[in-house]
């Protein structure tokens, strides 16, 4: 057994005796039980350093019976027995078991405190969300209480008070007012603007097909509803809501299967419109020549 841990090219040297093989096997195996103890006492809380050196003698004694026995053969003086354990190999053996095996202990108990460290650092980082989502409910409670407070605050404003006409408010959250009378565009947006108003901007998709389903539903279904984007002071075609933003030519706001926008030019001031006799597009046409209804649009502080 312990033979076999020698190197073949040494190992056909070798010749020992039965007996000497039975006392190398008593000292192997004890050498094994000894390094056993070791690893299972490693594996308990060494608390003084007295402790550990006695453990690592006890495993380093065996390499002493392993010398007797060389010293033991070597007497002998037999030509015809080689004594494979005069090398410290098996001595160094021992010594590199016990050193590996002490080492894997304390790796093993390494291991295990920074498993219990994580584990620790787990639960404290779940206990940090928790407290986080706690704290971002308070946050949305008062951003709602803020916007509350603030809403009812700007709805005192006198502007708002000086609003009399009757107002809807559409699914797209903002508050409209669609007017019966029939006017040219110059005089519907004077008319939104005496009344603390301004002409409809439906920018978005969004914001249009609610004012285009509202038209639909009142009035006369062929007349044409007012909005705010027009040409009307700048280059010919060069579209801007009530607020100076741009509503290019290529928007999908335009109902271009009619091609639209089409009045443009020649010396024409156009304006943009809602058809609602025929679908949630822009359509332009001439804004002085023509009346039409219109949409204004309250604030949204309003």
């Amino acid at each position: 057994m312990v033979l076999c841990s020698v190197p073949s090219a040494l190992r056909q040297q070798i010749r020992v005796q039965p007996s000497t093989c039975g006392v190398l096997l008593s000292i192997s195996v004890r050498s094994l039980c000894l390094c056993s103890a070791l690893a299972e006492a490693s594996q308990r809380d060494v608390e003084t350093e007295e402790e550990k050196s006695i453990i690592i003698i006890c495993c380093i004694f065996p390499s002493l019976d392993w010398s007797l026995v060389s010293n033991h053969i070597r007497r002998r003086r037999s030509p015809n027995y080689y004594v494979a354990y005069k090398s410290p190999f098996c001595p160094l053996w021992l010594i590199v078991v016990t050193l590996a095996a002490t080492v894997t202990a304390d790796t093993n108990q390494q291991i295990d405190t920074l498993v219990a460290d994580v584990a620790v650092l787990k639960r404290d980082l779940g206990a940090a969300k928790v407290e986080i989502g706690e704290t971002k409910k308070i946050l949305q409670s008062l951003k709602l209480d803020f916007g509350r407070t603030f809403a009812k605050q700007l709805t005192n404003r006198p502007e708002c008070a000086a609003i009399t006409v009757e107002w809807t408010k559409l699914a797209n959250g903002k508050k409209y007012h669609f007017s019966t009378e029939r006017l040219n565009w110059k005089q519907a947006k004077e008319f939104c603007k005496r009344n603390s108003m301004h002409l409809a901007s439906p920018k978005t998709q969004q914001e249009l097909t609610p004012l285009y389903q509202r038209a639909k539903g009142l009035y006369e279904k062929n007349i044409d509803w007012w909005v705010s984007a027009s040409d009307v002071g700048g280059k010919a075609g060069e579209f801007k809501w009530h607020d100076g933003q741009i509503l290019p030519k290529d928007s999908t706001l335009w109902n271009k299967e009619r091609n639209q926008p089409d009045d443009f030019g020649a010396g024409k001031e156009t304006c943009a419109h809602i058809a609602p006799y025929y679908k949630d597009k822009l359509m332009d046409s001439v804004c002085f020549t023509g009346s039409s209804h219109f949409i204004c649009e309250l604030p949204v502080y309003c």
